[in-house]
């Protein structure tokens, strides 16, 4: 087991390492990053001048190298709109999209799984095909639309939910303050509804078809026919041969949800203006801000990139054949 964690823990180093040099590499090929720095009527002079400040005037290797080392350091440069450390920045936003991410992902767990068992052992029914109609429904529609449906309906109409803004809790706890998260856990489960609804519709439909699929995989092997011959009973069956046996597809697309949740909660965060990661991102790109941009996107990735080795570290826990291997 510890050779195949180390192993794991290697690869994840090399593909950090590779994610670290694609988006460095990305904004060379986008043009002379020192424009990004400078007035667009700033003279040759001035151009020149910043790139020798900036160091954008040596060779392409020891910059990466330079990028790599501060990186380490947890230095990505200051943030062109809010003149402070962008790592800064993106951190101080962290909490927020943890928060949105955290509860769509456990919100979308809780439901998918209950529907794709159902679904899978009712299959053929009624039950199976209304339950599956409407995951298809939900893979179809846009966040962006159900987002605005929800804020027209529950916060403009109804006036049930506020329709934007963000009571932290996370942050809280993670300053050591638990009195204050508690006490903020009420107004944030308002605040959070609609945005984590919003965000979790699309994976509880993929999810649940996805479990329904392996289920069913899993029911028709030799071993769940020998089981129910023995007389066991259908709970038996299912919780104790098809459900363990089922997990390993369903782990890597869920575990893989998370991660997708965390990177992807920019249109989410800014159709309810939630303070995330994901929406600093959008404001970072329309007012040309690189280094907040590049620190955004690294940390991301590399958030990506663990949940990938947690992934892989549950295979070899839930099938020794794989940490064999």
């Amino acid at each position: 087991m510890h050779k195949y964690i180390i192993r794991r823990l290697l690869l994840t180093i090399i593909v950090i390492i590779g994610v670290t040099f694609l988006t460095f590499i990305s904004i060379h090929l986008s043009g002379d990053p020192t424009l990004f720095y400078i007035s667009e009527r700033a003279s040759r002079e001035e151009r020149l001048e910043a790139q020798r400040r900036l160091g954008f005037d040596r060779p392409l290797p020891e910059q990466y190298i330079s990028f790599l080392v501060n990186l380490a350091r947890g230095d990505t440069g200051n943030s062109l709109l809010h003149r402070v450390p962008a790592f800064g920045v993106v951190m101080e936003r962290m909490p927020a999209t943890l928060e949105l991410t955290i509860c769509g992902f456990v919100f979308s767990t809780i439901l998918a799984f209950p529907i794709g068992f159902v679904a899978a052992t009712k299959r053929g029914t009624m039950t199976d095909g209304t339950l599956m109609l409407a995951a298809m429904f939900g893979q179809s529609m846009p966040s962006f639309w159900l987002g605005l449906m929800f804020i027209l309906f529950f916060g403009v109409t109804l006036r049930w939910m506020p329709v934007s803004g963000h009571v932290p809790f996370i942050k809280p706890l993670l300053e050591g303050n638990t009195a204050e998260a508690f006490t903020n856990l009420p107004n944030a489960l308002r605040y959070l509804a609609m945005p984590v609804v919003t965000v979790s519709v699309f994976s509880i439909a993929r999810n649940s078809r996805l479990i329904r699929s392996a289920v069913l995989e899993v029911l028709r092997q030799d071993y769940v026919v020998t089981a129910r011959s023995k007389g066991l009973s259908e709970r038996t069956v299912l919780v104790r041969h098809a459900f363990r046996n089922a997990l390993i597809p369903i782990v890597t697309v869920v575990g893989l949800q998370f991660a997708f949740l965390l990177s992807g909660v920019i249109v989410t965060e800014t159709v309810f203006s939630w303070p995330g990661v994901g929406r600093l991102v959008f404001d970072a790109i329309n007012n040309r801000d690189l280094p907040l941009v590049q620190t955004a996107v690294v940390l991301l990735a590399i958030l990506f990139v663990f949940t990938n080795l947690i992934i892989d570290l549950l295979y070899g826990v839930l099938d020794p054949r794989i940490r064999l291997e």
